[in-house]
């Protein structure tokens, strides 16, 4: 008969090792990722990304001529 708990630790380690990893990547490249998802969704929805971006920047200019006080 095999021994099972040396396998079974491995895997372990393995899936440990992979979290891990997989959070160590985030962690360095998180704004290069969320930055590449941005530009992938701009280019794949290109005319509701500038009417959202366009009614952002027309509200947020319109709110600070509104509330400037001249």
């Amino acid at each position: 008969m095999d021994d099972l708990r040396g396998k079974e630790e491995n895997k372990l380690k393995k899936k440990r090792r992979f979290k891990l990893r997989a959070i160590l990547f985030w962690k360095k490249r998180k704004w290069w990722i969320l930055s590449l998802i941005l530009v992938a969704i701009i280019i794949i929805f290109p005319s509701q990304c500038g009417t959202a971006i366009g009614q952002w920047i027309n509200d947020f200019i319109g709110n600070i001529i509104k509330n400037s006080g001249f």
